[in-house]
């Protein structure tokens, strides 16, 4: 028996977190995010690219922070 796929919500905390990622200079690396946030450059680099399959709100927020110099709810 085959998965359901489960339906995608849209996520204005995903869009926000891609946006201000794109904004970082280009030589910053996913390795020196990694590092920073205690994500996984591949992790980084399959959300960002919107393949990440296990999108929690937790790993997003970390990337948000980094991305944005300050947490969500300062």
């Amino acid at each position: 028996m085959p998965l359901k796929k489960r339906p995608k919500f849209p996520s204005e905390l995903e869009k926000k977190t891609i946006e201000l990622y794109a904004r970082l200079p280009r030589n910053i690396r996913d390795t020196e995010i990694a590092d920073a946030t205690g994500l996984t450059s591949s992790w980084i680099s399959m959300f960002v690219s919107g393949k990440a399959k296990f999108a929690d709100v937790g790993r997003i927020e970390a990337l948000y922070k980094y991305c944005n110099g300050k947490a969500l709810f300062e």
